[in-house]
């Protein structure tokens, strides 16, 4: 009897010391960009999966678009250079730039991935104490992300997502969230955009539980953010 009760306790102890990763960690900060009208999404899944998903369309910065140049504004309302790809890079600047987003982690996870339809160039940093075991970078422009040692970094083809909608949500008409002038003027776009970010973000997650090998525990977007940190 006594040689299994301590054989039971080896084994607890063992699970114990092996087990760095609990709970999927919460946001502590971020910097969307709330101010110009955007919200940081938010979904957490029952599932118990560890797989956490950071979405931007782009990193926050105070770069102009490019086709805010007047000159580029110009061409874009003339159809003659507007609908010419060749006269519209002669006048406008239409190279993506690089910007630059940090996520931080002061807890212990497991995978990270970070999605951004704009080129964007991630660093991670992470607590002294603080775990996290790997990245997937995706976005449609090309980005690239810097961690410490023994994080593992892998550029994957996921796609990019920074919107969550509930079915509830997505069953909701535009008359029931606006007006009906502002409804008139978007016709069917207004459904058909909600319904195409709603595509996109389920894709997006398919394709990094496929690829990390865990389910969904967190997706977490924004359309301009550039920071965000995560803890216990």
């Amino acid at each position: 009897m006594f040689l299994l009760l301590a054989a039971a306790g080896c084994a607890d102890e063992a699970t114990t010391e092996t087990s760095t990763v609990s709970a999927p960690l919460t946001v502590l900060s971020h910097d969307c960009e709330v101010e110009a009208g955007y919200e940081l999404d938010t979904f957490t899944s029952t599932e118990g999966g560890k797989l956490q998903i950071v979405g931007v369309y782009q990193a926050r910065n105070t770069d102009a678009p490019w086709w805010a140049d007047p000159e580029c504004m110009t061409c874009l309302d003339d159809p003659d250079c507007g609908t010419n790809p060749t006269s519209l890079d002669a006048v406008c600047d239409r190279e993506p730039k690089l910007h630059e987003a940090t996520l931080h982690v002061t807890g212990n996870a497991e995978t990270f991935v970070l999605a951004s339809y704009e080129p964007t160039n991630w660093t991670i940093t992470v607590d002294e104490g603080a775990s996290l075991e790997r990245v997937l970078v995706s976005s449609y422009g090309g980005s690239t992300a810097v961690a410490p040692p023994g994080i593992t970094v892998e550029q994957a083809d996921l796609g990019y997502a920074y919107e969550w909608f509930t079915d509830e949500e997505l069953a909701l008409r535009c008359e029931d969230l606006h007006d009906a002038q502002y409804c008139e003027g978007y016709g069917d776009y207004w459904y058909q955009e909600r319904q195409a970010s709603a595509a996109a973000s389920r894709d997006l997650v398919a394709k990094a539980e496929a690829l990390s090998g865990d389910k969904l525990a967190t997706f977490h977007g924004c359309y301009s953010m550039s920071t965000i940190s995560f803890g216990e």
